[in-house]
């Protein structure tokens, strides 16, 4: 069995303080995620994703994932970034790289090294 790598908590403490408290997703029947920027298909119910927290809530489909992120982060909204870094925090740990929304462009998806 795979060791667990060690929690590195200064990068969990830095990675949450620039994420909102929790943001909505949308999952697929099979309740894998849909990326931040990624059409929801028919059938597709929210997900609420919490900062710090491994894993994530399926809630009442009646949820608007978009009203419900437009104040989530101190009264402004989550961004694009944001909202992806608290995607893969929640299922690889928070403070992992991935967790940093300095990783990511302004439009969710990954910043590549020149």
């Amino acid at each position: 069995m795979p060791k667990k790598r060690p929690v590195d908590h200064a990068a969990l403490a830095a990675n949450v303080a620039k994420l909102p408290h929790s943001v909505a997703l949308y999952a697929d029947r099979n309740n894998t995620p849909y990326l931040p920027w990624e059409t929801p298909r028919p059938g597709a119910h929210p997900i609420v994703v919490k900062a710090g927290e491994v894993g994530y809530w399926r809630v009442n489909d009646m949820l608007d994932v978009d009203h419900y992120n437009s104040d989530a982060f101190h009264g402004e909204p989550a961004s694009m970034k944001q909202i992806a870094a608290m995607l893969y925090g929640s299922m690889f740990g928070f403070d992992a790289p991935c967790a940093d929304v300095d990783s990511f462009e302004d439009d969710g998806t990954f910043r590549r090294n020149a």
